[in-house]
C-alpha cells in the first residue's frame, strides 16, 4: 500500500484524539517554541506535519501567519475547526506530503 494512504489511514482516524491528548497539547517545548517565534517580528511559520495543530496554536498569537501543513485532510480539518474555536485568524491550511515541490509559492 502506498505510504500516503497508510499515513492517512493511521492518523486520519485518530485526529480528534491527538487534539484532545494532554501529552500532545502541553509541554515546555510548546512554550519555548512560542517564545522563539515571539522574538521574530512578523514571523511566517510553517508547521510541517502539523498533526492536531498544537505547535500552530502555540505560535499563532505571536506570528504574522501560520501555515498548518499535513498529509491527512482529517488532521487539517481538526486544526481548522480548533483554530476557529480559539479565534485564531492568521492560520492557513495546506495538505501535502512535504517533499519539496508540494510546498506552494516558495514562501518557506
Amino acid at each position: 500500500m502506498e505510504h500516503d494512504v497508510l499515513v492517512a489511514l493511521q492518523f486520519g482516524t485518530t485526529a480528534r484524539a491527538y487534539l484532545e491528548s494532554e501529552t500532545h497539547a502541553t509541554g515546555e517545548d510548546l512554550e519555548l517554541l512560542a517564545q522563539e517565534v515571539a522574538a521574530i517580528p512578523k514571523a511566517a511559520v510553517l508547521d510541517l506535519g502539523c498533526g492536531a495543530g498544537h505547535a500552530s496554536f502555540a505560535v499563532a498569537p505571536h506570528a504574522a501567519s501560520v501555515t498548518a501543513y499535513d498529509l491527512t485532510s482529517q488532521m487539517l480539518t481538526v486544526v481548522e475547526r480548533e483554530a476557529i474555536a480559539r479565534n485564531l485568524s492568521n492560520n492557513r491550511y495546506s495538505p501535502g506530503h512535504g517533499r519539496g515541490a508540494s510546498l506552494r509559492g516558495g514562501a518557506f
